[in-house]
């Protein structure tokens, strides 16, 4: 990418100007880069930061020769950027990687760090920049801290005396900001070792006037059957400069560093900041609607609801083994007002964009992803648990949705040399209304009864098996399963293998990230070796 400009407003916020209207803006010193609509589409010269919000720039045209222009980043602008960014960190391509190394995906491709996961025995995690996978894993660090940096700045602007917009719009401006951070901070939680509470300061760095972006992630015009091919991009909206992760002196306050479960807990008072300040708003404009949070219209009831099953999600996600800690009282809380029967949807409304489930859409690809063989066995136990390399005939079960979720394929297309273990006749068809309409749709977030799985659960683990029991039986009933319901006096393994099977079968591997590994981490269910959470 040619470029002819580069300004930093701090350590942290910077622009970089270059040709045929591309802007763009850096939140974390220089490292992760988003493209900026100013609207302007010709060559920027120059581009100076008057304070985090306003630059201004020099321009040229053939048309109108030199400009010197204003632009000022408007909250709905940068908010925009944030939304976009927390449900990339949410649904990008590391996923993949994890829900190979949980057993309910399969891929041999070596694409993602899929079968570097997924390899028998398990093989370390690949943490080291000289990896060349790590960078995926890295990319969702970095567009979530991205989104907590942006918003957090933004949060504090609103709060300062330089504010201008009327009371209103401050709350919808809060209540997204809040929710944005909030459930990034807890994507870090539930994936990560420990993160950080704030911004990451850093030295100032010189920028080097040659880009080389031939190793970005960010595309959303891609050939989606160029197996084992890196992504070749067609459209810039974001990139990424790794060598700045090595080349940076960050200087980070110990005191900064928080747990995995000190994180869970700083995003859901995130998630309660933003219900208390669409409280406000429905106080003073009853009905009001928050509009383009995450693709969708949020009135308040849903809203509150979205929060208490998203928080309910991050304290039982969270464990990272079956003793572990969990807070069951606040869960059972949180559920008893949750997303009970609604699901929520991100929208791809225009093809294969920044709004695609990249995961999802790869791990389930005609060509790409397979459902493990462990996933079969666990619906027909004598269906075999590991592939020998012979195409197996189709799985009988009176599971009335697998058909509806499962497609029997007569062949595999992966190489069998790199493990007969990634070998499997079937592929998940839950989304295939999306992916065969130009991945043009919804991409699943909240699966429809999710929450009440999440409530089940902690009733089970608190030792109120007829209300789990009840939850199981009205999960199956309205899913339409067709399976015999729980006696009332099922054994607590009984009550427990039912919820795994339903964890496995009716939420599948991604619901809010990958959940596959989530829940196989607390069932311990994850092979030796799997690691439990990334390093930081």
């Amino acid at each position: 990418m040619d470029f002819n400009d580069v300004s930093f407003f701090d350590d942290q916020v910077g622009y970089i100007a270059g040709e045929y209207g591309y802007l763009f803006r850096t939140d974390d010193g220089g490292i992760t880069w988003a493209r900026v609509r100013s609207g302007y589409g010709e060559s920027y010269l120059q581009v100076v930061p008057m304070n985090p919000f306003v630059i201004t720039y020099v321009g040229y045209s053939g048309n109108s020769g030199f400009i010197l222009e204003s632009y000022t980043e408007f909250f709905d602008d940068a908010i925009a950027s944030i939304n976009n960014q927390t449900w990339q960190g949410i649904s990008t391509f590391h996923n993949i990687g994890l829900a190979n190394t949980a057993d309910w995906l399969t891929m041999s491709w070596g694409n993602f760090g899929a079968r570097q996961m997924g390899n028998e025995p398990r093989e370390p995690f690949p943490n080291s920049p000289d990896d060349s996978y790590y960078n995926y894993f890295q990319q969702s660090w970095d567009l979530l801290y991205n989104s907590i940096n942006t918003g957090e700045k933004l949060l504090a602007h609103l709060d300062s005396d330089e504010t201008t917009y009327p009371a209103e719009e401050v709350l919808d401006f809060k209540v997204k900001l809040n929710t944005l951070i909030g459930l990034s901070y807890g994507q870090l939680g539930l994936k990560f070792d420990n993160a950080f509470s704030q911004s990451l300061k850093t030295k100032s760095l010189r920028a080097n006037n040659s880009l080389n972006t031939s190793n970005e992630l960010y595309s959303y015009s891609t050939d989606i059957d160029n197996v084992d091919e890196e992504i070749n991009e067609k459209v810039l909206l974001q990139f990424k400069i790794p060598e700045l992760s090595h080349l940076k002196s960050k200087i980070v306050n110990s005191n900064q560093l928080l747990p995995y479960d000190e994180i869970i807990n700083l995003s859901n008072t995130y998630l309660e900041n933003a219900v208390n300040s669409y409280l406000y708003l429905e106080s003073s404009q009853s009905n009001y609607q928050v509009t383009d949070l995450l693709q969708n219209t949020w009135n308040f009831d849903v809203f509150t609801r979205f929060v208490n099953t998203t928080s309910a999600a991050h304290l039982l996600y969270k464990a990272r083994h079956s003793d572990d800690s969990i807070d069951l009282a606040s869960i059972i809380d949180f559920t008893s007002n949750g997303l009970s029967d609604i699901s929520i949807e991100v929208a791809s409304d225009d093809g294969f964009n920044e709004w695609t489930h990249n995961a999802y859409v790869y791990s389930v690809y005609p060509g790409w992803g397979r459902v493990d063989q462990a996933v079969l066995n666990l619906i027909d136990p004598e269906y075999p648990s590991k592939h020998e390399g012979v195409d197996l005939p189709p799985l009988e079960t009176s599971d009335q949705r697998f058909d509806e979720y499962f497609e029997y394929l007569n062949s595999n297309n992966f190489r069998p040399e790199r493990g007969l273990y990634f070998f499997s006749n079937y592929r998940y068809k839950r989304i295939d209304p999306v992916i065969f309409n130009d991945f043009t749709g919804g991409y699943p977030f909240v699966n429809k009864f999710e929450n009440d799985l999440i409530r089940a659960e902690a009733f089970y683990l608190s030792g109120k098996n007829s209300e789990a029991i009840s939850l199981i039986n009205s999960i199956r009933l309205n899913s339409g399963s067709n399976l015999l319901e729980l006696s009332s006096n099922a054994s607590n393994e009984e009550i427990e293998d039912a919820l795994y099977y339903e964890w496995v079968v009716e939420i599948g591997p991604y619901s809010y990230g990958p959940t596959s590994w989530y829940t196989n981490r607390r069932y311990e269910k994850l092979q030796n070796g799997t690691i439990t959470q990334l390093p930081i």
